[in-house]
């Protein structure tokens, strides 16, 4: 496989991608960090501009490029494809191959599984998720017609603990309110494919040998609404589910706000084609230490309902 280089070593995803590779022992790693950070073996870089990216690209000549960046901010993702991942496109030669990580918010959103062929569907809006989407969809875009040599990975919203143990925000929303005391809505026809953090990094890591093109969703076999990953994670923690109540996204607010309801994906392409287990939200939530969980609600009384 020879040199690999992460982009985004230093965020949710991307630094257990960078652990699982630095793990194998025989693949010679380079990370990035964002241009104010100091973590520690990481290469500060902006990655919104170009001439930084080419010159470390001259510098390190990776084999494998995993592009694990995501923006907080639409216009911040706008500035990542159009700067950094343009240069990746263009700066590299065909042997180089480019691992891009997606989002399934790309999809349509009226009725899943989607499966690879499915083209992103840009959004009209102005909002930042509506600038998020419109720039994945750019990136996708850059890479089928620039890139010789690249998968373009879709998953759903992505779960799990960060590589310092902290659960992402999601999970900590619905454990700090069920600590609370408070009861939480969850929407019960807003349907995604969650995808657990380890189980996509170490999928990541195997497409760096795979020989795999194009467009391949991976994440959980079965879908899950907002609703069902607010249950299943009070239920894991010890609180009872009927704190979590459900409601349905009206079809009017659904036309107001452009919603895609359903952007579930088919991932039986990954399922055939990697070794990677993809669990679903039970299996992975199962395995779960339970005190990892409690660690999260801020050091309250720990209390099952």
């Amino acid at each position: 496989m020879g040199r690999v280089m992460v982009f985004g070593a230093s965020g949710f995803l991307g630094g257990h991608v960078y652990r699982n590779l630095v793990n194998q022992g025989n693949v010679d790693v380079v990370g990035t960090c964002g241009p104010e950070s100091q973590t520690a073996g990481l290469v500060p870089l902006d990655l919104t501009l170009g001439d930084p990216v080419r010159r470390l690209l001259r510098d390190v000549v990776p084999d494998v490029i995993i592009w694990c960046v995501m923006a907080r901010r639409g216009d911040h993702e706008i500035r990542l494809s159009e700067g950094g991942l343009s240069t990746v496109v263009h700066q590299v030669g065909q042997s180089t191959r480019i691992l891009f990580v997606s989002t399934d918010a790309v999809l349509p959103g009226h009725r899943g599984p989607y499966g690879e062929s499915t083209h992103g569907a840009e959004s009209p809006g102005t909002t930042a998720l509506d600038q998020y989407i419109n720039a994945k969809i750019d990136a996708e875009r850059r890479l089928g017609e620039g890139a010789a040599n690249y998968c373009i990975v879709r998953p759903g919203p992505i779960y799990g603990t960060r590589v310092d143990g902290r659960w992402d925000g999601r999970t900590r929303r619905v454990l700090g309110a069920l600590a609370r005391g408070e009861s939480i809505e969850q929407p019960v026809n807003l349907i995604r494919t969650y995808s657990h953090v380890e189980d996509l990094a170490a999928g990541l890591a195997e497409l760096t040998r795979l020989p795999i093109e194009g467009v391949l969703h991976v994440g959980s076999p079965i879908p899950a609404s907002h609703w069902d990953f607010a249950t299943a994670v009070a239920q894991r923690a010890g609180f009872s589910p009927h704190l979590v109540r459900g409601f349905e996204i009206s079809p009017g607010e659904v036309r107001e706000r452009q919603i895609r309801l359903d952007t579930s994906l088919d991932t039986s392409r990954a399922s055939r084609c990697l070794t990677t287990r993809l669990r679903s939200l039970d299996e992975a939530l199962a395995e779960a230490p339970i005190d990892i969980l409690r660690e999260q609600v801020g050091g309250r009384p720990w209390e099952s309902h």
